[in-house]
Protein backbone atom coordinates (compact mmCIF):
# COMPACT_ATOMS: atom_id res chain seq x y z
CA UNK A 1 0.00 0.00 0.00
CA UNK A 2 2.76 2.58 0.79
CA UNK A 3 4.47 1.22 -2.03
CA UNK A 4 1.08 2.85 -4.48
CA UNK A 5 1.35 6.21 -1.97
CA UNK A 6 4.94 6.52 -2.68
CA UNK A 7 4.48 5.90 -6.77
CA UNK A 8 1.08 8.07 -7.40
CA UNK A 9 2.72 10.80 -5.49
CA UNK A 10 5.69 10.91 -7.78
CA UNK A 11 3.62 10.44 -10.43
CA UNK A 12 1.02 13.34 -9.05
CA UNK A 13 4.09 15.86 -8.42
CA UNK A 14 5.83 15.29 -11.94
CA UNK A 15 2.79 15.67 -14.26
CA UNK A 16 1.43 18.72 -12.34
CA UNK A 17 5.22 20.44 -13.04
CA UNK A 18 5.04 19.46 -16.93
CA UNK A 19 1.09 20.75 -17.14
CA UNK A 20 1.54 23.68 -15.26
CA UNK A 21 4.76 24.70 -17.31
CA UNK A 22 2.98 22.99 -21.23
CA UNK A 23 -0.14 25.47 -19.67
CA UNK A 24 1.88 28.72 -19.29
CA UNK A 25 3.57 27.78 -23.03
CA UNK A 26 1.76 26.04 -25.25
CA UNK A 27 0.69 29.60 -26.92
CA UNK A 28 4.28 30.67 -27.10
CA UNK A 29 6.32 30.84 -30.59
CA UNK A 30 9.19 28.82 -31.27
CA UNK A 31 12.79 29.70 -29.43
CA UNK A 32 16.27 28.64 -30.10
CA UNK A 33 17.81 28.08 -33.09
CA UNK A 34 17.10 24.29 -32.50
CA UNK A 35 13.08 24.77 -32.78
CA UNK A 36 13.19 27.22 -35.40
CA UNK A 37 15.06 24.32 -37.56
CA UNK A 38 11.53 22.60 -37.24
CA UNK A 39 9.13 25.37 -37.98
CA UNK A 40 11.63 25.42 -41.20
CA UNK A 41 11.52 22.00 -42.17
CA UNK A 42 7.71 21.18 -40.93
CA UNK A 43 6.79 24.62 -43.05
CA UNK A 44 8.92 23.27 -46.30
CA UNK A 45 7.37 19.36 -45.96
CA UNK A 46 3.69 20.96 -45.72
CA UNK A 47 4.09 23.15 -48.85
CA UNK A 48 5.79 20.54 -51.03
CA UNK A 49 4.13 17.67 -49.99
CA UNK A 50 4.67 15.02 -47.12
CA UNK A 51 5.60 12.83 -49.85
CA UNK A 52 8.66 14.96 -50.51
CA UNK A 53 11.08 13.53 -48.08
CA UNK A 54 12.03 11.02 -50.47
CA UNK A 55 13.54 14.43 -52.86
CA UNK A 56 16.73 15.05 -51.06
CA UNK A 57 15.91 18.87 -51.64
CA UNK A 58 14.29 18.95 -48.28
CA UNK A 59 15.48 22.35 -45.85
CA UNK A 60 17.45 20.65 -43.18
CA UNK A 61 21.13 20.55 -41.36
CA UNK A 62 21.81 17.23 -43.20
CA UNK A 63 23.18 15.55 -40.21
CA UNK A 64 19.73 16.00 -38.24
CA UNK A 65 17.60 13.90 -39.73
CA UNK A 66 14.30 15.98 -40.83
CA UNK A 67 11.76 13.55 -38.55
CA UNK A 68 10.66 15.88 -35.94
CA UNK A 69 9.98 18.25 -38.89
CA UNK A 70 8.48 15.84 -40.72
CA UNK A 71 6.33 14.80 -37.49
CA UNK A 72 5.73 18.44 -37.20
CA UNK A 73 4.29 18.91 -40.84
CA UNK A 74 2.34 15.57 -40.51
CA UNK A 75 0.68 17.09 -36.96
CA UNK A 76 0.06 20.02 -38.74
CA UNK A 77 -1.91 18.55 -41.91
CA UNK A 78 -4.19 17.00 -39.46
CA UNK A 79 -4.66 19.71 -36.79
CA UNK A 80 -3.85 22.82 -38.36
CA UNK A 81 -0.64 24.57 -38.46
CA UNK A 82 -0.69 25.85 -34.53
CA UNK A 83 2.52 25.85 -32.39
CA UNK A 84 0.33 24.07 -29.99
CA UNK A 85 0.32 21.31 -31.87
CA UNK A 86 4.36 20.82 -30.78
CA UNK A 87 4.05 21.60 -27.08
CA UNK A 88 1.12 18.60 -26.97
CA UNK A 89 3.42 16.13 -28.89
CA UNK A 90 6.24 16.96 -26.22
CA UNK A 91 3.31 16.51 -23.60
CA UNK A 92 3.00 13.19 -25.04
CA UNK A 93 6.94 12.27 -24.39
CA UNK A 94 6.80 13.68 -21.06
CA UNK A 95 4.43 10.56 -20.06
CA UNK A 96 7.18 8.32 -21.49
CA UNK A 97 9.71 10.22 -19.80
CA UNK A 98 8.09 10.35 -16.46
CA UNK A 99 6.95 6.39 -16.62
CA UNK A 100 10.72 5.29 -17.51
CA UNK A 101 12.53 6.97 -15.28
CA UNK A 102 10.77 5.77 -12.46
CA UNK A 103 11.14 2.32 -13.68
CA UNK A 104 14.77 2.40 -14.17
CA UNK A 105 15.16 3.81 -10.55
CA UNK A 106 13.00 1.25 -9.09
CA UNK A 107 15.84 -1.55 -10.18
CA UNK A 108 18.06 -0.39 -7.13
CA UNK A 109 15.48 2.12 -4.88
CA UNK A 110 11.90 2.02 -3.17
CA UNK A 111 9.45 4.23 -1.50
CA UNK A 112 10.45 7.69 -0.98
CA UNK A 113 14.22 7.02 -1.66
CA UNK A 114 12.90 5.70 -5.33
CA UNK A 115 10.55 8.69 -5.68
CA UNK A 116 12.38 11.83 -4.76
CA UNK A 117 15.51 10.36 -7.25
CA UNK A 118 13.44 9.60 -10.00
CA UNK A 119 11.88 13.50 -9.42
CA UNK A 120 15.65 14.15 -9.35
CA UNK A 121 16.11 12.84 -13.28
CA UNK A 122 12.75 14.19 -14.15
CA UNK A 123 13.27 17.81 -12.97
CA UNK A 124 16.81 19.06 -14.34
CA UNK A 125 17.02 22.81 -14.68
CA UNK A 126 17.50 22.45 -18.47
CA UNK A 127 15.62 19.09 -19.30
CA UNK A 128 12.24 21.13 -17.85
CA UNK A 129 13.72 24.32 -20.59
CA UNK A 130 13.85 22.14 -23.06
CA UNK A 131 10.30 20.79 -22.66
CA UNK A 132 8.87 24.14 -22.35
CA UNK A 133 10.01 24.94 -25.40
CA UNK A 134 9.03 21.32 -27.41
CA UNK A 135 12.55 21.02 -28.22
CA UNK A 136 13.91 17.93 -30.12
CA UNK A 137 16.48 17.44 -27.28
CA UNK A 138 13.39 16.74 -24.78
CA UNK A 139 12.20 13.55 -27.42
CA UNK A 140 16.05 12.89 -26.66
CA UNK A 141 16.21 12.32 -23.06
CA UNK A 142 12.74 10.77 -23.20
CA UNK A 143 14.06 7.40 -25.64
CA UNK A 144 17.63 7.49 -23.61
CA UNK A 145 15.08 6.66 -20.32
CA UNK A 146 13.23 4.19 -22.52
CA UNK A 147 16.59 2.80 -24.11
CA UNK A 148 18.27 2.38 -20.48
CA UNK A 149 15.45 1.03 -18.90
CA UNK A 150 15.45 -1.80 -21.65
CA UNK A 151 19.15 -2.71 -21.42
CA UNK A 152 18.92 -2.68 -17.55
CA UNK A 153 15.65 -4.78 -17.34
CA UNK A 154 16.90 -7.09 -20.01
CA UNK A 155 13.62 -6.32 -22.25
CA UNK A 156 14.37 -6.14 -25.83
CA UNK A 157 11.52 -4.36 -27.35
CA UNK A 158 12.02 -1.05 -25.15
CA UNK A 159 15.84 -1.46 -25.88
CA UNK A 160 15.41 -1.38 -29.56
CA UNK A 161 12.64 1.39 -29.64
CA UNK A 162 14.75 3.60 -27.48
CA UNK A 163 18.05 3.02 -29.79
CA UNK A 164 15.89 3.63 -32.45
CA UNK A 165 13.76 6.93 -31.34
CA UNK A 166 16.96 8.41 -30.03
CA UNK A 167 19.02 8.18 -33.34
CA UNK A 168 16.58 9.29 -35.80
CA UNK A 169 15.98 12.66 -34.14
CA UNK A 170 19.33 14.16 -34.69
CA UNK A 171 22.90 13.53 -34.42
CA UNK A 172 23.33 14.59 -30.79
CA UNK A 173 20.98 11.60 -29.92
CA UNK A 174 23.61 9.64 -32.89
CA UNK A 175 26.29 10.63 -30.75
CA UNK A 176 24.36 9.46 -27.52
CA UNK A 177 23.12 6.03 -28.93
CA UNK A 178 26.63 5.12 -29.69
CA UNK A 179 28.11 5.66 -26.10
CA UNK A 180 24.86 3.98 -24.26
CA UNK A 181 25.74 1.23 -26.78
CA UNK A 182 29.51 0.93 -25.76
CA UNK A 183 27.53 0.09 -22.23
CA UNK A 184 25.29 -2.18 -23.51
CA UNK A 185 27.73 -3.97 -24.86
CA UNK A 186 29.84 -4.36 -21.61
CA UNK A 187 26.37 -5.88 -20.33
CA UNK A 188 26.98 -8.55 -23.02
CA UNK A 189 30.46 -9.15 -22.20
CA UNK A 190 29.59 -9.59 -18.36
CA UNK A 191 26.81 -12.13 -19.83
CA UNK A 192 23.66 -9.95 -18.33
CA UNK A 193 22.95 -9.68 -22.48
CA UNK A 194 23.25 -11.55 -25.49
CA UNK A 195 25.24 -10.38 -27.98
CA UNK A 196 23.27 -11.87 -30.65
CA UNK A 197 20.45 -10.39 -29.62
CA UNK A 198 21.84 -6.65 -29.14
CA UNK A 199 22.29 -7.35 -32.65
CA UNK A 200 19.27 -7.58 -33.63
CA UNK A 201 17.90 -4.90 -31.52
CA UNK A 202 20.27 -2.29 -33.27
CA UNK A 203 19.90 -3.76 -36.55
CA UNK A 204 16.87 -1.59 -37.87
CA UNK A 205 18.48 1.71 -36.25
CA UNK A 206 21.55 1.12 -38.19
CA UNK A 207 19.95 0.10 -41.27
CA UNK A 208 17.61 3.37 -41.58
CA UNK A 209 20.89 5.48 -40.62
CA UNK A 210 22.82 3.98 -43.17
CA UNK A 211 20.17 4.56 -45.88
CA UNK A 212 19.63 7.93 -44.39
CA UNK A 213 23.11 9.34 -44.51
CA UNK A 214 23.98 7.26 -47.65
CA UNK A 215 21.29 9.09 -49.82
CA UNK A 216 21.95 12.09 -47.95
CA UNK A 217 25.67 11.88 -49.11
CA UNK A 218 24.57 10.82 -52.38
CA UNK A 219 22.41 13.56 -53.07
CA UNK A 220 23.86 16.73 -51.31
CA UNK A 221 27.27 15.95 -50.29
CA UNK A 222 29.37 16.71 -47.86
CA UNK A 223 26.86 18.19 -44.49
CA UNK A 224 28.60 21.26 -43.91
CA UNK A 225 29.70 22.54 -47.76
CA UNK A 226 27.58 25.92 -48.10
CA UNK A 227 26.10 25.98 -44.68
CA UNK A 228 25.81 28.64 -42.18
CA UNK A 229 27.40 26.50 -39.36
CA UNK A 230 29.97 24.84 -41.23
CA UNK A 231 32.67 27.52 -39.17
CA UNK A 232 31.76 25.78 -36.24
CA UNK A 233 33.25 22.36 -37.37
CA UNK A 234 36.86 23.98 -38.17
CA UNK A 235 39.91 23.00 -36.49
CA UNK A 236 40.62 25.59 -33.52
CA UNK A 237 43.47 28.32 -35.27
CA UNK A 238 45.57 28.33 -31.67
CA UNK A 239 46.03 26.32 -28.26
CA UNK A 240 44.74 29.42 -26.48
CA UNK A 241 41.25 28.92 -28.31
CA UNK A 242 41.59 25.12 -27.42
CA UNK A 243 42.10 25.96 -23.68
CA UNK A 244 38.89 28.60 -23.73
CA UNK A 245 37.15 25.86 -25.55
CA UNK A 246 37.72 23.20 -22.61
CA UNK A 247 37.08 26.06 -19.71
CA UNK A 248 33.58 26.43 -21.99
CA UNK A 249 33.12 22.84 -21.78
CA UNK A 250 33.63 22.62 -18.06
CA UNK A 251 31.38 25.83 -17.41
CA UNK A 252 28.49 24.20 -19.10
CA UNK A 253 29.16 20.53 -17.35
CA UNK A 254 27.98 22.09 -13.70
CA UNK A 255 26.18 25.09 -14.57
CA UNK A 256 22.43 25.91 -13.42
CA UNK A 257 22.83 23.42 -10.02
CA UNK A 258 24.48 20.82 -12.49
CA UNK A 259 27.67 21.01 -9.83
CA UNK A 260 25.59 18.92 -7.39
CA UNK A 261 24.84 15.99 -10.28
CA UNK A 262 29.15 16.39 -10.06
CA UNK A 263 29.84 16.04 -6.26
CA UNK A 264 27.51 13.36 -6.21
CA UNK A 265 29.02 11.25 -8.41
CA UNK A 266 33.09 12.04 -7.05
CA UNK A 267 31.45 10.90 -3.80
CA UNK A 268 30.36 7.91 -5.12
CA UNK A 269 33.57 7.16 -6.92
CA UNK A 270 35.80 8.15 -4.22
CA UNK A 271 33.75 5.51 -1.85
CA UNK A 272 34.16 2.70 -4.74
CA UNK A 273 37.94 3.17 -5.01
CA UNK A 274 38.65 3.77 -1.19
CA UNK A 275 36.77 1.11 -0.28
CA UNK A 276 37.05 -0.98 -3.50
CA UNK A 277 33.66 -1.40 -3.40
CA UNK A 278 32.39 -4.01 -6.39
CA UNK A 279 29.96 -2.18 -8.53
CA UNK A 280 27.16 -3.94 -10.33
CA UNK A 281 27.39 -4.98 -14.38
CA UNK A 282 24.77 -2.17 -14.94
CA UNK A 283 26.79 0.54 -12.95
CA UNK A 284 29.84 -0.46 -14.54
CA UNK A 285 27.79 0.12 -18.37
CA UNK A 286 26.42 3.05 -16.97
CA UNK A 287 30.13 4.55 -15.98
CA UNK A 288 31.37 3.33 -19.30
CA UNK A 289 28.81 5.30 -21.05
CA UNK A 290 29.00 8.32 -18.70
CA UNK A 291 33.10 8.20 -19.90
CA UNK A 292 32.68 7.40 -23.46
CA UNK A 293 30.62 10.40 -23.50
CA UNK A 294 32.51 12.79 -21.80
CA UNK A 295 35.41 11.66 -24.08
CA UNK A 296 33.38 12.48 -27.14
CA UNK A 297 32.85 15.93 -25.94
CA UNK A 298 36.13 16.83 -24.84
CA UNK A 299 37.20 15.71 -28.60
CA UNK A 300 34.59 17.72 -29.91
CA UNK A 301 36.27 20.53 -27.64
CA UNK A 302 40.24 20.01 -28.85
CA UNK A 303 39.32 19.95 -32.72
CA UNK A 304 36.58 21.74 -33.56
CA UNK A 305 35.42 25.70 -33.13
CA UNK A 306 31.58 24.57 -31.97
CA UNK A 307 30.21 26.80 -29.26
CA UNK A 308 28.38 24.36 -26.48
CA UNK A 309 24.91 24.37 -25.62
CA UNK A 310 23.65 23.29 -22.27
CA UNK A 311 21.28 21.22 -23.57
CA UNK A 312 24.01 19.06 -25.23
CA UNK A 313 24.99 17.38 -21.98
CA UNK A 314 21.59 16.31 -20.76
CA UNK A 315 22.39 12.01 -21.70
CA UNK A 316 25.58 12.39 -19.72
CA UNK A 317 24.27 14.25 -16.67
CA UNK A 318 20.78 11.74 -17.05
CA UNK A 319 23.56 8.97 -16.72
CA UNK A 320 25.71 10.22 -14.24
CA UNK A 321 22.70 10.70 -12.00
CA UNK A 322 21.10 7.39 -12.33
CA UNK A 323 24.90 6.13 -11.74
CA UNK A 324 25.52 7.83 -8.37
CA UNK A 325 22.28 6.75 -6.60
CA UNK A 326 22.76 3.69 -7.95
CA UNK A 327 26.03 3.38 -6.07
CA UNK A 328 25.39 5.30 -3.19
CA UNK A 329 22.07 3.56 -2.53
CA UNK A 330 24.38 0.83 -1.52
CA UNK A 331 26.36 2.60 0.73
CA UNK A 332 23.94 4.99 2.12
CA UNK A 333 20.77 4.84 4.81
CA UNK A 334 17.62 5.53 2.57
CA UNK A 335 17.20 8.68 4.94
CA UNK A 336 20.22 10.15 3.59
CA UNK A 337 19.90 9.10 0.14
CA UNK A 338 16.54 10.99 0.80
CA UNK A 339 18.62 14.35 2.16
CA UNK A 340 20.83 14.07 -1.34
CA UNK A 341 18.11 14.10 -3.54
CA UNK A 342 16.24 16.85 -2.27
CA UNK A 343 19.69 18.63 -1.88
CA UNK A 344 19.99 17.82 -6.19
CA UNK A 345 16.44 18.98 -5.92
CA UNK A 346 16.87 22.02 -4.86
CA UNK A 347 19.66 22.68 -7.12
CA UNK A 348 17.29 22.07 -10.36
CA UNK A 349 15.10 23.88 -9.18
CA UNK A 350 17.64 27.29 -8.02
CA UNK A 351 19.14 26.59 -11.09
CA UNK A 352 16.52 28.47 -13.17
CA UNK A 353 17.88 31.43 -11.55
CA UNK A 354 21.72 31.17 -12.87
CA UNK A 355 21.77 34.87 -14.43
CA UNK A 356 24.98 36.07 -15.75
CA UNK A 357 26.29 39.58 -16.31
CA UNK A 358 25.31 41.03 -19.22
CA UNK A 359 28.82 39.97 -21.19
CA UNK A 360 28.91 36.29 -20.23
CA UNK A 361 27.31 33.98 -22.92
CA UNK A 362 24.41 32.68 -21.45
CA UNK A 363 22.33 29.70 -22.86
CA UNK A 364 18.39 30.84 -22.40
CA UNK A 365 17.13 28.47 -24.03
CA UNK A 366 18.59 25.37 -20.30
CA UNK A 367 16.28 28.20 -18.21
CA UNK A 368 12.85 29.11 -17.46
CA UNK A 369 13.98 32.80 -17.12
CA UNK A 370 14.00 33.14 -20.72
CA UNK A 371 9.82 33.37 -20.26
CA UNK A 372 9.99 37.27 -20.51
CA UNK A 373 11.59 37.04 -24.00
CA UNK A 374 7.81 36.25 -25.65
CA UNK A 375 6.31 39.89 -24.38
CA UNK A 376 9.23 41.53 -24.40
CA UNK A 377 9.27 40.84 -28.21
CA UNK A 378 5.45 41.68 -28.25
CA UNK A 379 6.07 44.80 -26.64
CA UNK A 380 9.03 45.85 -29.20
CA UNK A 381 6.84 44.97 -31.92
CA UNK A 382 3.63 46.88 -30.72
CA UNK A 383 6.22 50.02 -30.60
CA UNK A 384 7.61 49.82 -34.08
CA UNK A 385 3.81 49.86 -35.25
CA UNK A 386 2.86 52.58 -33.37
CA UNK A 387 6.07 54.77 -34.32
CA UNK A 388 6.08 53.19 -38.14
CA UNK A 389 9.25 51.58 -38.02
CA UNK A 390 9.90 49.49 -40.85
CA UNK A 391 11.18 46.04 -38.99
CA UNK A 392 13.88 45.30 -42.05
CA UNK A 393 15.17 48.71 -40.89
CA UNK A 394 15.37 47.44 -37.70
CA UNK A 395 18.90 45.08 -37.08
CA UNK A 396 19.00 42.56 -34.26
CA UNK A 397 21.02 39.82 -32.47
CA UNK A 398 20.24 36.32 -32.08
CA UNK A 399 16.57 35.22 -31.24
CA UNK A 400 15.28 38.64 -32.56
CA UNK A 401 16.54 38.37 -35.87
CA UNK A 402 15.29 34.64 -35.99
CA UNK A 403 12.34 33.78 -38.60
CA UNK A 404 9.10 33.88 -35.73
CA UNK A 405 6.87 32.84 -39.02
CA UNK A 406 7.77 28.98 -39.18
CA UNK A 407 4.76 27.81 -37.00
CA UNK A 408 1.85 30.51 -38.58
CA UNK A 409 2.33 32.11 -41.59
CA UNK A 410 0.11 34.77 -40.31
CA UNK A 411 1.61 35.21 -37.39
CA UNK A 412 2.81 39.35 -36.44
CA UNK A 413 5.70 38.36 -35.17
CA UNK A 414 8.05 39.25 -38.35
CA UNK A 415 11.92 38.50 -38.52
CA UNK A 416 13.81 41.83 -37.82
CA UNK A 417 16.74 42.33 -40.23
CA UNK A 418 20.60 40.60 -39.54
CA UNK A 419 22.02 43.38 -41.10
CA UNK A 420 23.66 45.79 -38.86
CA UNK A 421 25.64 47.99 -41.82
CA UNK A 422 22.61 49.15 -43.67
CA UNK A 423 19.85 49.42 -40.68
CA UNK A 424 19.16 52.85 -38.42
CA UNK A 425 18.30 51.02 -35.72
CA UNK A 426 19.44 48.30 -33.66
CA UNK A 427 17.70 46.24 -30.76
CA UNK A 428 20.11 45.21 -28.28
CA UNK A 429 19.07 42.26 -25.81
CA UNK A 430 20.50 40.58 -22.62
CA UNK A 431 19.03 37.35 -24.28
CA UNK A 432 21.29 37.96 -27.61
CA UNK A 433 24.72 37.49 -26.54
CA UNK A 434 26.24 39.84 -28.62
CA UNK A 435 29.58 40.39 -29.48
CA UNK A 436 30.99 42.65 -26.83
CA UNK A 437 32.90 44.93 -29.01
CA UNK A 438 29.67 45.86 -30.14
CA UNK A 439 27.21 46.21 -27.21
CA UNK A 440 30.58 48.55 -26.12
CA UNK A 441 30.10 50.38 -29.29
CA UNK A 442 26.31 50.55 -28.55
CA UNK A 443 26.57 51.73 -25.05
CA UNK A 444 29.93 54.56 -25.80
CA UNK A 445 28.36 58.01 -26.32
CA UNK A 446 30.48 58.52 -28.89
CA UNK A 447 29.87 55.31 -30.83
CA UNK A 448 26.86 56.99 -32.85
CA UNK A 449 24.19 55.13 -31.47
CA UNK A 450 21.21 56.14 -28.76
CA UNK A 451 18.78 54.52 -26.70
CA UNK A 452 15.57 55.06 -27.67
CA UNK A 453 13.38 53.08 -25.90
CA UNK A 454 13.88 50.46 -22.99
CA UNK A 455 12.19 47.10 -22.94
CA UNK A 456 11.72 44.64 -20.19
CA UNK A 457 9.89 41.42 -18.84
CA UNK A 458 11.34 38.76 -15.99
CA UNK A 459 15.15 38.66 -16.41
CA UNK A 460 14.88 39.58 -20.21
CA UNK A 461 15.14 43.29 -21.26
CA UNK A 462 16.03 44.91 -24.54
CA UNK A 463 17.01 48.32 -25.41
CA UNK A 464 16.04 49.94 -29.09
CA UNK A 465 19.36 51.87 -30.25
CA UNK A 466 19.21 54.84 -33.16
CA UNK A 467 21.86 55.41 -35.23
CA UNK A 468 23.02 58.73 -35.51
CA UNK A 469 23.80 61.05 -38.66
CA UNK A 470 26.35 58.78 -41.24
Amino acid sequence: MNNLIHKYTYYALALLVYLVIAALFIDKGYFWDNVQQIGAEANWFLHNGLLSVGSGEYIGTGYHMPTIGYTTALMWNVFGQHIWVSHVYACLWSIVYIMFSYRLVGSFANNWTRSLISLCLVLPTTVISQFAIASPDFIMIAAIAVLLYGASSKRHLPLSIGLFVLCIHSMRGVFAGGCIMAGILWLCHKKELEYKKVLIDAMPTALVLAAYYGYYLICRGWFFDGSNYAEHYSTPTDISFIIKHFCSLAFRLVEYGRVLVWCMALSALSVILKKRIKMTATEEALLISAMALLLLYSLFAAITQMPFGTRYFMPLLYIITLFSFSVLSRLLKQHTQCVFATFLLLGHITGHFWIYPEKIAQPWDSTLCHYGYYETKDDVMDYLDRNKIDTQNVAAGFCFNMEQINYNPDSRHATLSKDVDSADYYLYSNISNDDDAFVDELFDEKGGWSAIAEFRHGYVNALLFKRGER
